[in-house]
């Protein structure tokens, strides 16, 4: 796992955690008839020689409080069904009633009750467990690639490229760009979000600094006060909020974001290269520079660059009204 997709990976994990734990919360028998009770229980159907969950064989529906209607698919496969439900935990004892099965939930005990806050606390603390399992192998590998300064050398390297690259380097951003993840995005020169997009300094979560230049890039865009809340809060960034601070050049959908980003590449592509080059060299040198230093480097860039072929060719594009070709 590197480092980008450390953070981003291990939030999905903590998500399968919880929708798990979720799960097996609704597979609880209560006193009410619920579809998910019995929707995931693993039906052998000899006829197809393999096991499928309920709710691929049939309609589960609940048509009173107390009562639920087992509706299959193919009628071949009640005998199948009713078998399985029998074998399984529930303690429901199934009734075939022509080419449906009904289910009748019966009231809860006192006894029964007691035992079912057992079994929910035992599944909540399993729960709780699993994410602690996935947040403690998390930090791990991070310790591991902090003591073995993985991340420094390569990610140096790395963003030395984008910075001195004389061409424009376009951050393509779907989901969370969140960590060092977050500093690569803000490096680049322009940035294309999906509407799902956000930015995120997580450092302070696990009792860490921002890193790959964040304390010098977020208060670029936010100020002080705002970049100093969002880092220490580890507050998400998202889309909407990025366009707004001027993190984000473009908002798109996420099924277009690669098509947006690439169609803006193309036309970036066409353009001056000497152009973009040196302007990206003036705009990068202008943020430690004073006015008058950087307005001596233009008039020394502009007066290197007249005259040139590529000025020329731009010139005569012009006045012929066509593209110009700097191929």
């Amino acid at each position: 796992m590197d480092t980008e997709t450390l953070i981003p990976e291990t939030e999905e994990a903590m998500k399968k955690a919880v929708e798990y734990t979720l799960h097996e919360f609704s597979s609880i028998r209560t006193g009410k008839a619920s579809p998910a009770l019995v929707e995931n229980i693993d039906i052998h159907v000899q006829s197809y020689g393999s096991n499928m969950k309920l709710k691929q064989l049939a309609v589960i529906s609940s048509p009173d409080p107390r009562m639920l209607l087992v509706s299959p698919f193919d009628p071949s496969t009640v005998q199948d069904i009713e078998r399985s439900l029998k074998e399984s935990k529930l303690g429901i004892n199934p009734s075939v009633d022509g080419k449906a099965i009904r289910l009748p939930i019966p009231e809860l005990s006192e006894e029964r009750r007691k035992d079912l806050i057992k079994v929910l606390k035992n599944i909540g603390e399993k729960g709780k467990v699993s994410i602690r399992n996935v947040r403690r192998e998390a930090n791990d590998e991070l310790k591991k690639k902090l003591k073995d300064k993985a991340i420094t050398e390569d990610e140096n390297k790395s963003f030395e490229n984008i910075i001195s690259m004389p061409k424009p380097v376009i951050a393509s951003i779907q989901g969370p760009a969140a960590g060092i993840g977050a500093a690569f995005a803000m490096a680049c020169d322009l940035r294309v979000m999906s509407d799902d997009a956000y930015i995120l300094s997580v450092f302070s979560n696990i009792a860490l600094i921002p890193d790959g230049g964040l304390s010098w890039l977020l208060p670029k865009y936010l100020g002080y006060s705002k970049a100093y809340e969002y880092a220490i809060e580890a507050k998400k960034i998202d889309a909407k909020e990025c366009l707004q601070f001027g993190l984000a050049n473009k908002v798109t959908t996420v099924d277009k974001l690669k098509e947006d980003t690439l169609e803006w590449a193309a036309r970036l592509a066409k353009r001056s290269p000497q152009a973009l080059a040196n302007t990206k060299k003036l705009m990068r040198e202008s943020l430690s520079n004073s006015y008058w230093d950087t307005y001596q480097s233009e008039a020394e860039i502009q007066n290197s660059l007249t005259r040139s072929p590529q000025n020329e060719e731009a010139v005569i594009a012009f006045f012929e009204k066509r593209e110009p070709n700097f191929d």
